[in-house]
């Protein structure tokens, strides 16, 4: 028998009558051979990486493939350059999974449970240093609305399990499909010279999308106060050069673009623009500066240096929280915590001098299971089984 949905009642519980009157439909509509791509805001991440792989190699002629975002921004893309593909909105997407026999998830999912003839999977946007999910918070919610939910490693499977939660057979070790990405070679970018690049890429203190505040730190960065000459005199001191781009959910990250002699700063929007993969930009880089992101992860699988610059260590421990109580001992690099650490960083990476190589491994083989830029395919072969 159908649930039954209860006019009158207030909005919550006539929103969850409703969804469970969607998944009592999904079990007994027939599927199609139909891949439905689900993002979150803008094409990138797992989910780019995904669709232009499975239109690179023929997919399209067997399944239709559609793709939709949480919270469309464009009507239109282009996959691998060259391909015109419609972006869907969310409430398409919910129609379209009620008959897609395959679906792939990079940020939020569909809220219907799968049924046995589909196969979903949440391929997530990144292994978590900062806490995800369900993990500190009081009002719990569902979170499993899918087949498998791919983990990098099994030192992130017991986290997974408690967090989602979900169940350990349905946890399934591969690497972030973006991350086949960082092994594709690109020709120089034109804005850059011939100096060595390093990419600081934070993560975001203040969402641009719902309320969250995950630290007191409000600037781009730390240590320069927004004086972006002052850091440029030092970059070129130094003899590098950098790329500073802001995380997309950041509430001041709209449309920035600045340009300096050894310095470059962008926006995600205004990142795009340059029709680069985000990814293959990030493998082109010498060196990089995170802080708490899971990016920090994915370019231990380059082995190049890694520093981790951040003021707010104790705000973001207690706004948002870590995975572990010892963040600090999954990050194998120079760990800058003032101006002068920053200039002894660039000074480094400027001479070629490299201290973290064993440390990067030991933590590279701790939480990357895989090594290699096969991500994409080990999906498709979970997904079409």
């Amino acid at each position: 028998m159908p649930p039954v949905i209860a006019f009158g009642l207030g909005g919550r519980k006539m929103y969850n009558q409703m969804f469970r009157f969607l998944e009592w439909i999904n079990r007994y509509l027939p599927k199609r051979d139909i891949v439905l791509i689900y993002s979150g805001v803008e094409y990138k991440d797992n989910a780019k990486a995904m669709c232009d792989y499975l239109f690179a190699r023929g997919f399209d002629k067997k399944c239709s493939i559609y793709y939709a975002e949480y919270q469309r921004i464009n009507k239109e893309i282009w996959v691998n350059g060259n391909q015109h593909l419609t972006v869907h909105s969310k409430i398409f997407a919910y129609f379209m999974f009620l008959f897609s026999r395959y679906a792939l998830y990079a940020f939020n999912p569909i809220k219907i449970m799968p049924s046995s003839s589909q196969r979903v999977i949440q391929m997530w946007h990144g292994s978590p240093l900062k806490k995800i999910f369900n993990d500190g918070i009081e009002k719990k919610y569902k979170s499993d609305y899918f087949t498998y939910f791919l983990s990098c490693s099994k030192f992130f499977n017991e986290y997974y399990q408690k967090s989602i939660p979900c169940e350990e057979e349905r946890i399934l070790l591969c690497g972030q499909p973006r991350n086949d990405l960082l092994f594709e070679s690109i020709d120089k970018p034109a804005f850059l010279n011939d100096a060595k690049l390093i990419f600081w890429a934070p993560t975001f203190r203040k969402a641009k999308y719902w309320e969250q505040r995950d630290s007191d730190f409000s600037g781009m960065i730390p240590f320069y106060d927004g004086s972006f000459d002052e850091l440029n005199a030092d970059l070129e001191s130094k003899g590098v050069q950098m790329v500073i781009k802001l995380h997309p959910m950041e509430l001041c990250a709209d449309v920035i673009e600045r340009h300096f002699p050894c310095l470059h700063i962008f926006s995600h929007k205004a990142f795009t623009r340059l029709h680069i993969d985000f990814y293959s930009f990030v493998g082109f880089s010498d060196a990089l500066i995170t802080d708490y992101s899971s990016i920090a992860f994915d370019f231990l699988l380059l082995d190049r240096p890694i520093g981790y610059a951040f003021t707010d260590f104790a705000s973001y421990k207690t706004h948002r929280g870590f995975v572990l109580d010892d963040p600090i001992s999954l990050m194998p690099g120079n760990i800058i915590t003032d101006k002068e650490k920053l200039l002894a960083f660039f000074q480094e990476i400027s001479i070629g001098k490299d201290g973290y190589r064993d440390k990067r491994k030991q933590v590279n083989d701790m939480v990357n299971y895989y090594q290699d830029a096969n991500n994409r395919s080990r999906v498709s072969s979970i997904l079409f089984g």
